[in-house]
């Protein structure tokens, strides 16, 4: 982003706490965060604490709990640019979830305040882990904090554990200023914890690039692409159930699947889709390949089970391809009404397969209107830029808001 909409010679200082942030510890994890913070880089001075939940002994939790013992490893902690990864020690299976992760704020507090390096800011990437802990780690320091909805996650934890609600709304209401990955998830959480009264922003993930590609309508395969160590989320086995009901039908149809895994996660998803006509194991691509790949094709379908986001499907509508997305999960909420977004109960194999036929029937016309709406600017709040804005109007929100407070008791 510019120079000019740096808003002093001073940058806020602002520190992330994420789980989601690829580190030395875990380098496999989803670069959506990184993204966020990249898009923003200039604008403030970033810090991250990469999180990783380690499961440990009960003597050692009892220890962190009572306080005896730290719930971080000094040995574990390994520094990458701009900040740091560390492991926590913690039970398995959510077991004291909350007073875990206090343990864990009240170090991180202590240890910022050790090294002068007190923030502006502090922003927690899901509200039901490290929301607990920005929460925390900010009322400590007499600081503000953000949130991120990441529906996937604190959905899961908010119907496993309905004893944390009282907290959670607190940390919830409390933000001065929350982000949405997507409106399902949002609507979700207001139901669950109320109206804010302060800002809530839908905050898409960015893509790597936003290249817009016109829709071509020729394509006679359906795709899908993830990796195949997440067939289970992405419902493979409902999407090969929906096509082998297709191929026993009078429209019989190609659906191709991209993506990489090892060996046993090829071999097992292969035996998935072993005798289904037309339905096939593609491999992995390169993200100009199946750029290419989505231009030429007839439709995109992913029916996942659990999914915060899903950016792939954001990916298929700038490559020209009408997306076929499942109900309460994913992106649903941002392209409601739109004929070229086919919504479908990920459960019912039967409407996965409607939408399949549908999409093949009426390719011309629905891709006649994604170009309409990419015309007219439909994309524009999924661009990198738009992304950005977006973001920075939320953190600088949070951060006016304890000016505010601090010229109150002036």
């Amino acid at each position: 982003m510019p120079d000019s909409l740096n808003v002093d010679a001073r940058r806020p200082k602002i520190l992330h706490l994420s789980a989601d942030f690829p580190d030395p510890i875990n380098t496999d994890k989803t670069p959506v965060v990184a993204r966020l913070i990249d898009l923003v880089g200039n604008r403030y001075d970033h810090r991250v604490i990469s999180l990783n939940r380690q499961s440990s002994s009960l003597s050692r939790v009892v220890g962190v709990l009572a306080g005896t013992q730290a719930p971080v490893s000094e040995g574990g902690l390994v520094n990458f640019a701009g900040g740091f990864a560390l492991n926590y020690f913690a039970p398995p299976k959510g077991v004291f979830h909350a007073s875990i992760l206090s343990k864990l704020a009240d170090w991180i507090a202590y240890r910022l305040v050790q090294q002068e390096a007190v923030p502006d800011l502090v922003v927690g990437y899901k509200l039901t882990v490290e929301g607990l802990v920005a929460q925390a780690v900010a009322a400590r320091l007499g600081i503000p904090y953000a949130l991120t909805i990441q529906g996937n996650t604190d959905q899961k934890i908010m119907l496993a554990r309905p004893d944390l609600g009282a907290r959670l709304r607190k940390v919830f209401h409390e933000a001065a200023c929350v982000f949405s990955f997507a409106p399902w998830a949002r609507r979700a959480v207001v139901r669950r914890l109320g109206e804010r009264s302060g800002p809530i922003l839908d905050l898409p993930c960015p893509t790597v690039h936003d290249t817009i590609h016109m829709p071509v309508a020729a394509g006679t395969t359906v795709i899908s692409v993830f990796h195949l160590r997440n067939h289970r989320s992405k419902n493979l086995a409902g999407l090969a159930a929906a096509v082998r009901d297709i191929a026993g039908g009078d429209q019989p149809c190609k659906v191709h699947i991209y993506g990489g895994g090892s060996r046993e996660e090829t071999a097992h998803c292969a035996a998935i889709v072993a005798g289904i006509p037309g339905m096939e194991l593609m491999g992995p691509r390169t993200q100009l390949e199946l750029e290419l790949i989505m231009n030429g094709a007839a439709a995109f379908v992913m029916p996942s089970r659990r999914e915060s986001f899903g950016l792939v499907f954001v990916e298929a509508l700038f490559a020209g391809l009408p997306i076929i997305y499942p109900t309460g999960a994913s992106v649903d909420g941002y392209f409601d009404g739109l004929p070229f977004a086919i919504k479908v109960d990920a459960r019912s194999k039967s409407q996965i397969g409607q939408a399949i036929c549908y999409a093949l029937a009426h390719e011309k016309e629905l891709k006649a209107a994604l170009a309409q709406w990419q015309n007219a600017g439909g994309l524009v709040r999924f661009t990198r830029a738009a992304i950005a804005r977006t973001y920075a109007e939320g953190l600088d929100a949070a951060l006016a808001s304890h000016q505010a407070q601090e010229v109150s008791y002036v």
